[in-house]
């Protein structure tokens, strides 16, 4: 018997994710390599079927395996994405035409704006003031290098 083509996420998803969490182990030790958090924002930007429970779960589940991997508060990525997917991101898609221009600005979006999030978010809720180090900038190359190749 085969399975259709629209269950093939979960197929996916089971593969999938022990890696991931491998490879956030592996970035959270070694700083050279970077988180792919810009790559899982333009994936969850180019999903088109967010309405589908099994896509947002398994986009979910990564985003806490991040958050916890890296220490953010919980399901804050997750916000951030879905707020940023719904006012932002239709306003970049219609007033910018370079492909390359929107990728780069996606992973941009995603560590700097994110960073002004969870600053916001501590100034609102008087928590720890995060820190941003260079590293950011080496990742913002790198995972524009990997989205631009995808």
């Amino acid at each position: 018997m085969q399975r259709s083509f629209t269950n093939q996420i979960l197929i996916d998803s089971i593969i999938l994710l022990p890696l991931f969490l491998l490879y956030e182990s592996l970035s959270s030790i070694y700083l050279f390599i970077p988180p792919l958090f810009g790559v899982i924002f333009y994936f969850f930007i180019q999903i088109r079927s967010l309405n589908n429970f099994k896509t947002l779960l398994f986009f979910a589940i990564l985003l806490i395996v991040y958050e916890e991997e890296k220490g953010y508060l919980f399901l804050s990525t997750f916000f951030y994405f879905t707020l940023l997917y719904i006012f932002v991101i239709p306003y970049l898609k219609q007033n910018i035409v370079c492909s390359s221009c929107l990728k780069l600005l996606f992973i941009v979006l995603a560590y700097i704006g994110y960073y002004l999030f969870i600053l916001l978010l501590s100034n609102i809720f008087l928590l720890q003031i995060p820190n941003i180090d260079l590293h950011v900038i080496y990742y913002i190359l790198i995972e524009f290098f990997i989205v631009t190749l995808i």
